[in-house]
């Protein structure tokens, strides 16, 4: 059931708020390659940045790369597909997610044990 929203293929910018770090790395803008469905039904899109970037992970206080996300709103109520349709600058409140390992193209369910949530930020579409 894997089908396709319509913020696929939007470029997008993604802005970390908060990261646990006292100095949140800034990200170039990327692309919304697919969607997903959680194990817990809400809808997550993957985001390939425009290029990778190097920064402190938090939880473990060692460099780790951010280069494909997963992205989901943050408040029930919300909807990053609201961003489809506007004028750039609109921004949506949203759980950033690390990929850990590679989500092969027949798979529709997001597994959790291949991302590590670690940000809250805003989105908007480019």
């Amino acid at each position: 059931m894997n089908y396709k929203h319509s913020l696929v293929g939007e470029r997008i910018k993604i802005i970390i708020e908060d990261d646990g770090t006292s100095n949140p790395p800034e990200l170039p803008p990327g692309t919304v390659i697919r969607s997903l469905i959680g194990t817990d039904r809400g809808t997550y899109f993957v985001v390939r940045l425009d290029h990778p970037v190097r920064c402190l992970r938090a939880s473990t206080e060692q460099d780790w790369v951010l280069f494909n996300l997963t992205i989901t709103n943050r408040y029930k109520g919300d909807s990053l597909e609201s961003l489809t349709g506007q004028p750039p600058g609109k921004q949506v409140t949203v759980g950033i997610a690390n990929m850990l390992a590679p989500i092969s193209d027949d798979e529709s369910i997001l597994d959790f044990a291949k991302v590590e949530y670690f940000a809250l930020g805003r989105v908007s579409k480019l």
